[in-house]
């Protein structure tokens, strides 16, 4: 750092007594700057190898060296990573830092080699003041050695110091850190915990952490859970009076006690858990990853988690997942700009009743499918602060809150997102929904929307771009009130599969699908099915040419009158059962242009249709094989008995 003094003149006037008369005060002086070597410190504070947390590869006294040996690989694309963490402990100074890795000799010269691929990321970071940021590394085996042999890495990260005109984050050292856990796959693929507490999860009934350290010699359940290995944290397991074969868990320490960076799986599967006190006497200001740290704490009744620090925070994927007993949180201090993944965060937490999110900010959010899922009993959510800008998918974020009555999406930014798919599935006290905000053009999947939404009368869908949808299976499936749709935006060009897409829908009296113009669908059955109040559709459009399946496509549509299917492709079809079965008004039926060379079902397709009933086809081949020959299981017939020549006509 090259060291810079800068000469300041400071020029005092002072006016003293009569305007004729005046003294004249200088003061000169020299202010000193220079720069401070002793505050640059760039260190490694966390290294782990193909997943593994391993402390032995960072020299300890300096922390500037980190030295890593792996296993051999044996196999073509054959890899091993490892990660690293480095942090600047300046507060004085930002840090740019550069980052090169080779293949060297014995010598450290750099060479080529055939057999190993190197590759890192970042290859460049800047580091502010107090800040880790983190990197890796990953060698590929891209050719199969005939001996033994090893392959030297050499890395060099160099960092230059960048001015700072406020004073940076203070770097807090290892001590008090508390251990992550780390879920370990064995060789027979059983997956367990590395030891320590996690142990005897299944068995904790409460957790209390103390801000001093007490004797507790009468148990011998005791670990040492400190980062560092030197008992600055202790946790104890001491047995429950009235039940000696559970514990309560009391983690201890006579310093402040920081979650470590990793935290995610923290608490995760401890069932029998039912109180967590002293919450207050820890810091998660260093914690990055709360994945599933409460995931099936499923006796937990309430969480107090005023005092936790999120901002550093960028995954909460399932953190309360399956607290079934959960009924209350209050998040309000959460601070969630960073968090990136919330996918799950709620799920199957079936008792919580309320959920005010109003205080997450979410510019960097990604993943958010499921968070809410299963919320059975939640009747109220406030997510007006929520920016889903970079969100991709928001599937399943509604699905089976069964008593949710509204919901307001309206600053709800879905621009990026793909997938929707069971989004509000049997939200069954829904009424209404306004997504006139909803941007869709880059939706693929629509699947199951709304399906099960047996209260919704009106759903208006008017404003949604489906030109990449590819998916609308049962996508208003069960809308029970639902009387009328306008689809008339919608774009089913690149569709595949619209099984069940309106299977149930009981109040529908009309559907105008002419504009469905559907070259790739494949899937086809139940679209209708049951759609009993169903007088007047229409299909004209429409592109079968690829579908396989339209068994039960209009069975029970009891009050539908007419049906014309003469643009209908069945070249490829093979299974036509229950088509049209139980349409008990249906008197005419437009099927000229059925091939039915491909069928190998057609169980009950004309069964319980009038015996008064038109069916008109396009040849004498064909209605013979209405008539008699269609492939069936006995006793299960095609048609109805009465039938003859004069129901299945040959069209004009």
């Amino acid at each position: 750092m090259k060291k810079k003094k800068m000469l300041i003149t400071l020029i005092i006037l002072l006016a003293v007594g009569f305007a004729s008369v005046s003294t004249t005060l200088i003061i000169t002086g020299v202010v000193g700057i220079a720069s401070n070597e002793s505050d640059f410190n760039i260190i490694f504070t966390y290294a782990e190898l193909n997943g593994v947390e391993r402390k032995d590869f960072i020299e300890q006294t300096k922390k500037q060296t980190l030295t890593f040996a792996t296993d051999k690989l044996t196999t073509i694309d054959e890899e091993t990573v490892l990660d690293y963490e480095v942090t600047n402990t300046s507060r004085l100074y930002d840090a740019d830092v550069k980052i090169e890795c080779n293949l060297v000799d014995e010598e450290e010269n750099i060479i080529e080699n055939s057999y190993i691929n190197i590759q890192y990321q970042p290859n460049s970071m800047e580091l502010l003041a107090g800040e880790t940021k983190s990197g890796s590394i990953t060698a590929r085996l891209i050719k199969a050695s005939t001996e033994d042999g090893s392959v030297q890495v050499k890395c060099t990260l160099n960092a230059n110091a960048l001015e700072r005109d406020t004073l940076g984050e203070e770097y807090v050292p290892d001590r008090g850190l508390m251990i992550p856990v780390n879920y370990i796959t064995d060789e027979n693929g059983n997956t367990r915990t590395n030891g320590y507490f996690w142990d005897y999860k299944e068995n904790i009934t409460n957790v209390v952490f103390e801000d001093t350290t007490i004797d507790r010699s009468e148990t011998t359940l005791k670990f040492d859970i400190s980062s560092n290995q030197d008992e600055s944290i202790m946790s104890y397991l001491v047995p429950n009076e009235n039940d000696p074969s559970k514990y309560t868990l009391c983690i201890q320490s006579d310093d402040t006690i920081y979650l470590n960076p990793k935290s995610e799986y923290l608490f995760m599967g401890f069932a029998a858990l039912e109180f967590i006190d002293g919450l207050d006497k820890i810091d998660t200001s260093k914690v990055t990853n709360m994945y599933s740290m409460f995931n099936g704490c499923s006796s937990l009744i309430s969480l107090n988690l005023d005092n936790f620090n999120t901002t550093k925070v960028n995954d909460v994927r399932y953190m309360f997942m399956s607290c079934l007993k959960l009924k209350d949180i209050d998040l309000s201090s959460f601070d969630t700009r960073n968090v990136k993944y919330m996918s799950g965060i709620f799920e199957n937490c079936e008792s919580l009743i309320s959920l005010n999110l109003e205080n997450f900010y979410t510019p960097n959010l990604v993943e958010f499918g499921w968070a809410f899922k299963n919320c059975k009993s939640l009747k109220n959510i406030n997510l007006s602060n929520f920016d889903t800008s970079k969100v991709t998918t928001i599937s399943e974020l509604f699905n089976n809150c069964l008593n949710l009555t509204e919901i307001n999406l309206s600053n709800f930014d879905t621009s990026n997102v793909n997938d929707m798919n069971y989004l509000f599935y049997n939200c069954r006290n829904l009424t209404t929904l306004d997504l006139s905000n909803f941007d869709t053009h880059n939706v693929t999947n629509m699947a199951g929307m709304f399906r099960d939404c047996s209260n919704l009368n009106n759903i208006d869908v008017s404003n949604f771009n489906t030109t990449k949808v590819t998916n609308m299976c049962y996508m208003f499936a069960t809308c029970l009130k639902l009387k009328d749709i306008d689809l008339s935006s919608f774009d089913s060009k690149n569709v595949k599969y619209m099984s069940g897409i309106f299977e149930n829908c009981e109040s529908l009296t009309s559907l105008n699908l002419e504009n469905f113009y559907t070259p790739n669908l494949i899937e086809f059955g139940w679209a209708f099915k049951n759609c009993k109040s169903l007088k007047n559709i229409k299909l004209s459009n429409f592109d079968t040419s690829k579908v396989t399946t339209i068994s039960e496509l209009f069975t029970n549509c009891s009050n539908l009158t007419e049906i014309d299917l003469s643009n209908f492709d069945t070249s490829n079809i093979t299974n036509m059962e229950h088509m049209f079965h139980d349409c008990t008004s249906l008197l005419s039926l437009d099927i000229r242009n059925f091939n039915f060379d491909k069928v190998t079902s057609a169980v009950n397709m004309f069964w319980a249709m009038p015996d008064s009933a038109k069916v008109y086809v396009k040849d004498a081949q064909t209605q013979n094989k209405v008539l008699n020959g269609l492939p069936t299981v006995d006793p299960y017939p095609v048609r109805p008995f009465a039938w003859t020549t004069s129901n299945v006509i040959i069209a004009s």
